[in-house]
């Protein structure tokens, strides 16, 4: 069952030396960085179990493709008895090569991750430099060509796997990026993949930026940062402030405007 697609998305970014730049890209230009897929901090993201289908004519297939490449010098015939060779002896070969070619596709894919939660406290944690940084509120729209392509992550304790050859990318898609291991689902995440779209900065629709709530430990300096960023954008979204809760764990989201 499809989960219903929340009307806002949320965007944690910190505003430390090290991401400080990036940060302002997004905000400046109204983008969001969809990132290789490599470079997530969880080495199982993205890198599904891939298993062989056993077919022999798709490996005989790959085998003719492979010769036709490697042997186009050479006679019909001694082409073919590369072929017959190489089915006894280049299995190992074959699947190597279809594992590795298909990672590096799958690598060469950008993925922009989201929450539909922005009052999270391990969120604003892991994501927003210890609360410190800031969190971006986006509206969902249908017809935005944007974020209504954003799809849900499912959390599962077993790592998905993808019988190659595969038909398509998009068959690779759900399990490969949508898959994650059931200790993230505090996340409730949310991804915008696009199979022709590699990684890199892509603008968001005008206005989709409703609101950037400032972290409960942001400095002085980096919220008046926040404000100057915040006077260059046209619509310009609200400002909010992150609270620690009194008495309870939680984060207190006020609507106020930002003093």
């Amino acid at each position: 069952m499809t989960a219903a697609k929340p009307r806002r998305l949320f965007k944690y970014l910190s505003l430390g030396l090290a991401s400080l730049e990036h940060s302002r890209r997004i905000l400046l230009e109204s983008s969001l960085y969809w990132r290789c897929p490599t470079d997530f901090n969880d080495p199982y993201d993205c890198a599904p179990v891939f298993r062989i289908s056993p077919s022999r004519d798709q490996f005989r297939a790959f085998l003719k493709d492979l010769t036709r490449e490697r042997g186009s010098g050479l006679p019909r015939a001694e082409r073919q008895q590369l072929v017959t060779r190489g089915v006894k002896i280049a299995r190992q070969t074959y699947e190597q090569a279809l594992i590795e070619g298909n990672a590096h596709r799958l690598a060469r894919i950008g993925v922009c991750s989201l929450s539909e939660k922005g009052d999270d406290v391990l969120m604003w944690a892991h994501y927003a430099d210890a609360h410190r940084g800031v969190c971006l509120e986006f509206s969902v729209v249908e017809g935005d060509g944007y974020f209504e392509h954003a799809l849900p992550v499912t959390y599962s304790r077993d790592r998905p796997c993808i019988t190659l050859p595969c038909r398509s990318m998009e068959d690779m898609i759900a399990p490969a990026f949508l898959t994650k291991a059931d200790f993230w689902s505090y996340e409730r995440e949310w991804r915008l993949i696009r199979p022709d779209r590699p990684p890199g900065f892509y603008r968001c629709p005008p206005g989709s930026l409703k609101a950037i709530v400032v972290g409960a430990r942001i400095s002085v300096q980096q919220k008046q940062a926040v404000r100057d960023l915040v006077a260059a954008l046209d619509p310009a979204p609200a400002l909010h402030q992150a609270h620690f809760h009194s008495s309870q764990f939680r984060m207190e989201i006020r609507t106020s405007a930002l003093r």
